[in-house]
């Protein structure tokens, strides 16, 4: 693979947010699917609430703050600030499924990151990275390595989140596809938020939850019947 130029970085962002990227996003539905078991979710409506919710506490306060640190730490080449945050975010995953869908994700990631590498890149995987490692820190590793700008890196990751929770509700409720897209155009409005409200989030603020999404998570595990991996 030839090294990564600046100019070249949109499109490996778009690489790095397609649904055809093989990590297994589209595998989840992160409680969505019990919610809809316990009509919790039944209609666009309801889907634009639950969405709505993860948005504003677990976007907002979790992934996109600590993507903003992860990716300071690379870019700085602070392997210590690196781990400690991804450790912290592997301690913020409450649920067994929420944990194993966010560090196989990443195993995924690292394995695909890997077999594109070259000895011509500018910019080398580190050595010492932590284990497990968190999608968001994957997430940020990718970014790092394909100079991607963080604005953008917010922007990609927030939507890529949006988009796959949007086809799991087009799914499970379900939803027409025109539904789903006017869920996209409706809370892609709210995205722009939970990125101002990630960059000005201070550590004491870090780390918001939805305890409905951690429950309906840890019951997801003994559904009987499922369309997404627990």
């Amino acid at each position: 693979m030839q090294p990564v130029l600046k100019k070249t970085a949109p499109f490996r962002l778009f690489q790095l947010i397609s649904p055809t990227l093989p990590v297994g996003a589209f595998a989840y539905s992160q409680g969505l699917e019990m919610a809809v078991e316990k009509q919790i979710v039944v209609d666009m409506d309801s889907s634009k609430t639950w969405l709505s919710g993860l948005i504003q506490n677990n976007l907002s306060f979790v992934d996109l703050p600590l993507l903003i640190r992860l990716q300071g730490g690379l870019h700085k080449q602070d392997a210590q600030s690196f781990s400690d945050w991804n450790d912290w975010l592997i301690a913020a995953r409450e649920t067994r499924e929420l944990h194993l869908e966010s560090t196989l994700m990443a195993q995924a990631l690292l394995r695909l990151l890997t077999s594109l590498s070259s000895t011509e890149d500018s910019r080398k995987i580190p050595d010492n990275l932590p284990k497990p490692l968190d999608w968001v820190s994957a997430f940020a590793l990718a970014c790092y390595l394909w100079q991607i700008e963080l604005d953008d890196a917010l922007a990609g990751f927030a939507w890529s989140w949006l988009e796959n929770q949007v086809a799991a509700a087009i799914k499970l409720v379900p939803l027409g596809q025109t539904q789903g897209q006017q869920l996209l155009l409706e809370l892609s409005t709210e995205l722009e938020t939970a990125i101002t409200a990630a960059k000005s989030c201070i550590d004491v603020e870090l780390g918001r939850m939805s305890p409905m999404q951690v429950m309906l998570s840890a019951q997801h595990e003994n559904q009987y019947s499922r369309l997404f991996r627990s």
